[in-house]
Formats: C-alpha cells, structure tokens, sequence
C-alpha cells in the first residue's frame, strides 16, 4: 500500500513539474518577446540625424559657329573664347550624396536656374537682374539607397543673354560694366521629418559663371560646398512604430494572463508531498527549539500510546511534562511522528502523513 502510495506520488510530481516547466518558459519567452517589442517602439519612435557627404563636378563644351579656324564644331573646357564664335554651351552637371547609413529613405529635390546679373566693377549692388528656368525642380527619393547621383545636361542658349544684356547697356548708356551669366545647379535634401518649402534656402549650389557682354572670356566654375558634411532629419514609420506598441500591448497582457494561470495552477495541484512538506516546515520553522530530530526508530515496546489531534496539543503536554518533543521521520519521507515519551510509561504522539494533508 505504501509503496503504491509512493509510485502515485511520483507520477503526480512529474506531471505536475513538466506543466510547471512549460507554463514557466512560455512566460520566459513572451516577456523577452515584450521587451523587444518595447525596445522596437521607442527606438523606431526616435528620430535621429543621419550625416551625408556631398561631392559635385560641371564639365562642358562650348559650341561654335560655323567659321574658317575652327575645324571642331565645339571647344573644349578651360581655354579663352571668342564670344562671337559661341553657338552654345552645353554643360553637364554631376552630383552625389553619400549617406552614412544604409536603408535610410530621405526625399531630395534638384533644378537649374540661369541668372544674370549686371552691375558696375567693382560694385556689389546690382543694376539689373533676372532668372530663368533652364530645368524645372524634380523632386525625388533614394529608396534606401546609400548613394544617390545627379547626372543631368542643360544646354545654354549664350546669344539670348548677352543680347538681353547688351541691349540693357546699350539703351542707358552705361560705361565700366560687368554682367555674368551663372548657370545654377542646386540641390536640397530633406529627411522623413521635413517637406520641401519655397521660402527655405537652397542647401547645395554648384555653379557655372559665364561672362557676358566681353569680346573674349573664359567660363569659372564655383560651388558652395565648402563642407560637404551635411545632415538630414530621420522619423520613424508610424505604422511600425504603433505596431510595436500593439504587439508589446498583446504580449504583455498575454503573459500576465500566463503568470495568473500559473500561480493559481500550482495551488491548485500541489501534491499531497507539497501539502506534507509544507505543514512540516511550518511546524519546524515555528517550534524547532522545542523539537529533537530522532534518526533512528524509537522503541515503544512497553509503551501505551496516547494519540494527539494537534501540535498545539503536544506543545502544551511538553510544557507540562517539561521534556523534548522528539520527531521521527519514515525512510519514504512521507509521513513523521512528533512523539512525547513521559516517565508513566505513556507515550503521546501527534502524526503528520501525506494522505492526511490532501485537500
């Protein structure tokens, strides 16, 4: 009976253990699985600055008219030119920007302006100026490409301006003047947080400055990129950032569900052994002073036995009797004897078994 008693006890634990086992991991699991899930909300609802290099060149070719010197129908870049020989020019612009990071999504919007603008030498102020749009702003974005290029041609109509200009000088009679014609590559990055505006400067301006109005000249090349380390204003997607918040949501209610479960579980279920254990522990804890552990078994032979319905009990007997409760355990561990012996020959104990603590 014992023994059958013993086999039941085991098989109860290790069914028990194994539910525990798995409740406990799948708590471990969805915990990690919130706080990642919470660590990716706040982290994606972070906007960060992203730091970008830009680089630009302009190369071009001056167009002639038909003549008798010149076998090329154009000229090449950097020499001196007669400015009645000029057809057009045609100028070809070369941008890039370099992102630090990859997969990063940020808009750019690029165009090219003529201006002109005439004034005395050395003057600051102009005397007249105009613009016009040689290629209108083209708004584009890099798909998470960690390099973007600009590679674009525009070819400038030379007479057109320097008519405007030499009909301008001409009516008013004007002496000691200069007038340049600045062809205008300009570039704008703007990150997920910003749109582009009208009124906003222009961040990257490469330029191509062609003097007007000269019987010979030479074209220069400028550019504002002085420091060509720029940054841009990096948002996280709204629609990530709220699923995350939804999934931590899920995930934590989740898992407070599990860990109810699990405690009410390991009430509910606790063996006959846990119960045992449990009281016996108690009653150590509480009354160990009281109490002398015996390790082997205690001989009642001529001993009457008085059987105790409480500890409480024994404990006032000891007090009365003015000796040590002594306390035997059986080699199965599952039932003990707290047991009073007196010098009348009668032998109070109290027993605490498991099949007695099952709820």
């Amino acid at each position: 009976m014992k023994k059958n008693l013993v086999n039941k006890l085991f098989i109860d634990e290790v069914k028990r253990k194994r539910h525990i086992i798995l409740f406990s991991f799948l708590i471990i699991l969805i915990s990690i699985l919130s706080i990642y899930s919470i660590y990716k909300h706040i982290t994606s609802n972070i906007t960060e600055h992203i730091t970008y290099k830009e680089n630009s060149s302009i190369n071009y070719k001056v167009y002639l008219k038909e003549n008798q010197f010149f076998e090329k129908e154009y000229a090449e870049e950097k020499k001196q030119y007669i400015a009645s020989l000029i057809e057009y020019i045609k100028a070809d612009f070369n941008y890039t920007i370099d992102i630090e990071k990859e997969n990063v999504d940020f808009q750019y919007v690029y165009g090219i302006k003529a201006e002109v603008n005439v004034k005395e030498k050395n003057k600051e102020n102009s005397l007249y100026n105009f613009s016009e749009t040689l290629l209108k702003d083209k708004e584009m974005s890099s798909n998470g490409q960690k390099n973007v290029s600009i590679n674009t041609s525009v070819d400038i109509d030379y007479n057109h301006f320097n008519d405007v200009v030499k009909s301008f000088i001409n009516i008013y009679k004007l002496d000691n003047i200069e007038s340049n014609l600045i062809i205008k590559l300009y570039v704008k990055a703007v990150g997920s947080c910003s749109e582009f505006k009208d009124d906003e400067n222009i961040d990257s301006v490469v330029s191509l400055i062609i003097p007007l109005t000269e019987k010979t000249m030479s074209i220069d090349i400028s550019n504002d990129l002085v420091d060509n380390n720029h940054s841009i204003l990096i948002c996280p997607s709204n629609n990530h950032t709220m699923l995350y918040l939804f999934i931590s949501i899920f995930l934590i209610v989740t898992d407070i569900s599990l860990i109810i479960y699990l405690i009410i579980y390991i009430k509910r279920t606790r063996t006959e052994r846990d119960i045992y254990n449990i009281e016996l522990k108690k009653i150590l804890n509480e009354y160990h002073t009281y109490i002398q552990k015996v390790n082997n078994t205690f001989d009642l032979k001529g001993y009457q036995l008085v059987v105790i319905d409480t500890f409480d009990d024994m404990l006032e007997i000891r007090e009365t009797l003015s000796q040590p409760i002594l306390m035997v355990e059986n080699k199965e561990k599952i039932g003990t004897h707290f047991i009073i012996p007196s010098t009348t020959k009668l032998l109070y104990t109290y027993t605490l078994r498991v099949n007695k603590n099952k709820k």
